[in-house]
């Protein structure tokens, strides 16, 4: 099909080109295939060339990322029971809201070594006290006297920081995150009374604790 001798040269054969370009001009069908194999190639060629660039892009793209990306040490944040006792510390400061039905006082404070020391302020004035060993002593210019009905009806196991955070570790909390606070609550029941109690911690540190009643409410900010 592909051969034949040249007229007049008995003793030579076609070449290969002057084959292909008669079978492309006489033989039916031979243009049609000749354009299709045409198509396949150029197709061949351009999935390899995909191919082989598409690891080049994804290269670049990786080593990019490499020479961009910072690493950094995050401190770790401190567990929320090592949270609490930091409240034990000496140099404790805070401030304390008591509402207690149409009446409001207010109680600044700061844990001492062994005792709590502070104001207590009332419609009457304010008033120096201190806490120690489970009683409450007024402090006077000259003399300091104990008077364990100077804070009235305020429970001194919720002002005292000590005292609240022994009582928060022995009970179970719910934890609520928010946007940037976490909030623990309990609810506990205290000499018959029942109490919700809320701890807000932010930034590593406990910032506030409500403590809600039916009779008695407390604020605490811590500073």
């Amino acid at each position: 099909m592909f051969k034949k001798k040249k007229e007049n040269r008995e003793d030579e054969y076609e070449t290969k080109f002057e084959v292909f370009m008669r079978n492309y001009r006489e033989v039916p069908g031979f243009k049609a295939l000749v354009k299709l194999g045409g198509y396949a190639l150029f197709i061949i060629v351009f999935i390899a060339l995909a191919a082989n660039a598409a690891p080049k892009k994804s290269t670049a793209k990786e080593e990019t990322q490499t020479t961009t990306t910072i690493s950094t040490t995050a401190s770790p944040k401190q567990v929320y029971g090592e949270i609490l006792n930091n409240l034990r510390k000496t140099g404790t400061s805070l401030d304390v809201t008591v509402k207690e039905g149409e009446a409001t006082y207010k109680i600044e404070g700061t844990v001492e070594e062994n005792l709590f020391a502070g104001y207590f302020n009332d419609i009457t004035g304010s008033k120096k006290f201190t806490i120690k060993e489970n009683n409450v002593y007024e402090k006077t210019l000259d003399q300091e006297v104990m008077n364990n009905t100077l804070l009235g009806n305020i429970d001194i196991d919720f002002i005292v920081p000590s005292k609240l955070v022994d009582i928060l570790t022995k009970n179970k909390a719910l934890k609520v995150l928010t946007d940037d606070t976490t909030i623990y609550t309990y609810n506990i029941t205290k000499n018959n009374v029942s109490y919700e109690i809320k701890t807000y911690i932010k930034e590593s540190k406990c910032s506030k604790i409500e403590i809600i009643s039916s009779g008695i409410n407390y604020l605490m900010t811590y500073k």
